[in-house]
């Protein structure tokens, strides 16, 4: 590779020429998206197999430039060959709109912004206990008590042209409905109230009040609000959460007792384990792989399909302890499933304010330094799963300016293997 003096340079037109074998229905994981970027004489040269993986060339090829003056950049490096496959196929941060309503240009604008970093999934966490601001033409009720106001609600139309949008810029759009925890948003209106579990004690706490599994009527509006949403958004996976169920609100629910009773379910991780199974088992003729939270997997719940077909729950693995994120990335991809991690002492962003409400701050060194699976001894078998989705899900809870890497992507923006 030679080196160019800026001051040297005179001006020059390049061609690009760029080549792609196959078109890919749809970005995101499962999509190819390796490229090679070469050089030769005054033409850049493209060739990817997908539209995809020249989405990522073309973002490569704008890393190589540097401002020469306020009219004018160089490419420095030339001749060069650059051959690029992602480590991760799955490589996302998450956006939070429940807990912060985000204007549909907002969420555009970060997509923009992480399609430079070669990220291809927007996690998008729509609905929690504090809001309910998707619009359902089924069940109205739901955004109409559940949203902070008439106007901060997403329609079918900013569904889809957020869905869109990503397609452009080689970003898939991953919905979570979180169930059948975080879920008080569902009940906010008397139509919905029967939703959700009545629980006094707990009630105090919005976070703290989940689904009702014992009626049908839960799972007939789950099955309608999901159907409605998989219609809009067509994503390579959909996320249900399952995380920090409060057991003790369940339990003191005497109709869920009863249930429990009569279905034979001993306890807190068999009632969520029951909804999630029969969540999966309604929508299995409409829905892409599932994901679901480590807790769904610590409560025991296995998939009723081979845990090791492309068609199998994924686990995501959040948590900083109890266990380990190493152990439960050990645990889980032993059993044959896939996971997505984003380790909460490192990938949560927010938490540079401060961890959890604690004085413990997250540093930008910590972000950038975390691997996925430093210290983690994987087999084969296990490797075939894990590297498949493996990746950063930040948990953006604020808007940032500009997203980074994180872990060894910085080493790998212009080649995304880790042995380069």
């Amino acid at each position: 590779t030679q080196s160019v003096d800026a001051s040297t340079c005179s001006t020059a037109s390049i061609a690009v020429s760029i080549s792609v074998e196959e078109y890919a229905a749809s970005p995101g994981p499962g999509a190819n998206e390796s490229y090679t970027l070469s050089s030769q004489a005054q033409q850049l040269l493209i060739s990817a197999q997908t539209q995809y993986g020249a989405v990522w060339a073309i973002q490569s090829l704008s890393q190589l430039f540097e401002a020469h003056s306020a009219a004018a950049v160089v490419l420095t490096s030339f001749p060069f060959v650059i051959e690029d496959t992602p480590s991760f196929g799955y490589r996302g941060m998450l956006i939070d709109s429940a807990r912060h309503y985000l204007p549909v240009p907002t969420i555009k604008r970060f997509v923009e912004q992480i399609s430079w970093y070669k990220l291809n999934v927007v996690h998008w966490h729509i609905v929690d206990a504090q809001s309910f601001p998707l619009q359902s033409s089924a069940y109205p009720f739901l955004s109409e008590g559940g949203a902070y106001s008439p106007s901060q609600v997403y329609t079918d139309k900013d569904v889809a042209d957020v869905v869109e949008y990503g397609k452009e810029r080689g970003v898939a759009v991953i919905p979570e409905m979180d169930m059948p925890g975080h879920a008080a948003a569902w009940g906010f209106t008397p139509a919905g109230s029967n939703y959700t579990a009545h629980c006094p004690s707990y009630s105090a706490n919005i976070n703290n009040i989940p689904l009702d599994p014992s009626k049908d009527e839960v799972y007939e509006v789950v099955n309608g609000v999901l159907e409605e949403v998989l219609n809009l958004t067509s994503p390579p996976f959909l996320h249900l959460g399952g995380d920090e169920v409060v057991y003790g609100c369940w339990e003191e629910v005497d109709t869920i007792a009863a249930f429990m009773k009569e279905k034979g379910i001993p306890d807190g991780d068999g009632l969520l384990s029951y909804f999630v199974g029969r969540v999966h088992k309604n929508i299995a003729a409409v829905a892409p792989p599932l994901i679901q939270y480590q807790e769904v997997f610590e409560a025991g719940f296995r998939d009723s399909n081979a845990a090791s077909n492309a068609a199998g729950t994924i686990f995501h693995v959040w948590k900083a302890s109890s266990p380990a994120p190493a152990d439960a990335i050990q645990d889980i991809t032993a059993a044959g499933y896939r996971v997505v991690v984003s380790n909460s002492n490192y990938w949560y962003l927010n938490e540079g304010f401060g961890r959890l409400g604690t004085d413990t701050y997250t540093r930008w060194e910590d972000v950038y330094e975390h691997g996925i699976i430093d210290n983690i001894t994987l087999t084969s078998a296990q490797k075939d799963v894990s590297h498949s989705y493996e990746s950063p899900c930040c948990l953006l809870m604020l808007t940032l300016p500009c997203p980074c890497p994180a872990g060894d992507w910085r080493r790998r923006l212009l080649v995304g293997r880790a042995d380069r």
